[in-house]
């Protein structure tokens, strides 16, 4: 009797995951490596996406200059104008008293000097300008100029310094991500490899008694995408519950999709290697 398509995909099921102790070790093993391996891809990926290097960096730069002594109210007002106007200025603060002593207050005492505090600005700058480093020299010349600036920071060369070191840490990180993709492939193909040498006797009699190839394959490349969708299954778990990662269904979907091709891949290998 013929069997249908149902009838063929429950008898591979049934053989993928009816297995002596032996083909459980390894297939418990694959499920553990999978797991370890996605749980650092996943938390690398929290690490970096809640430091939020660029962004944050970006977002939070911002010159500070020190204004001329004894300007009027009027005066004031035409300063943060002026600035206002250079070409990739956000918007300006003119920092009260108390916002002055409180930013230098960790540095120096102020109680003997608080007279002396000076009034001074915050100048926050477009997003889009602060990768641009000859933009941020073009906007702290054209600050300089204007009248009542007695002093500016850009941190120019911090920015410079920053943006190379996330640059880094970018490069970095998908270097390393790719590794552990490529490494988990490897890992599969081995437990897979020994899988097949520890049913080998089995694997001759199916061959004898005239089982087709995708009929002995199947099951182990079942079994090797089960140990993948399990292992980044668990993974999820333990980021998102355990650990409180914060990670999205997103990310999860990317583990999966990875976690099914590396066990199907590292099986596919494997068996390829054997020539079964």
């Amino acid at each position: 009797m013929k069997r249908t398509f149902i009838g063929k995909f429950t008898l591979m099921l049934n053989r993928a995951f009816k297995m002596d102790s032996k083909e459980f070790f390894f297939f418990a093993s694959s499920i553990f490596i999978i797991f370890l391996i996605s749980d650092l891809i996943l938390g690398f990926k929290w690490f970096y996406s809640g430091i939020s290097l660029k962004e944050d960096f970006i977002s939070s730069y911002r010159m500070v200059a020190i204004l001329k002594d004894d300007l009027s109210q009027e005066e004031l007002k035409k300063i943060l104008s002026e600035i206002q106007k250079v070409d990739g200025v956000k918007h300006v603060v003119h920092l009260k008293e108390e916002d002055v002593i409180s930013f230098i207050s960790e540095f120096i005492d102020l109680q003997k000097v608080r007279k002396f505090v000076p009034s001074v600005i915050e100048i926050y700058i477009d997003e889009k300008c602060v990768e641009d480093l000859e933009k941020i020299k073009m906007i702290e010349e054209s600050i300089r100029k204007v009248d009542g600036i007695e002093f500016l920071d850009s941190a120019r060369e911090n920015v410079e310094s920053a943006l190379k070191l996330i640059g880094y840490v970018r490069r970095g990180g998908k270097f390393f991500i790719v590794m552990l993709s490529v490494g988990g492939i490897l890992i599969i193909y081995n437990f897979i490899y020994l899988t097949l040498y520890s049913i080998h006797k089995k694997i001759e009699i199916m061959k004898f008694v005239g089982a087709s190839s995708g009929f002995i394959k199947m099951p182990l490349i079942i079994r090797g995408i089960a140990a993948g969708i399990l292992g980044s299954f668990f993974s999820f778990i333990f980021m998102k519950y355990i650990l409180g990662s914060g990670v999205i269904l997103k990310e999860f979907l990317y583990i999966i999709l990875y976690s099914v091709s590396a066990g199907g891949i590292g099986s596919y290998l494997a068996l390829r290697s054997e020539k079964v």
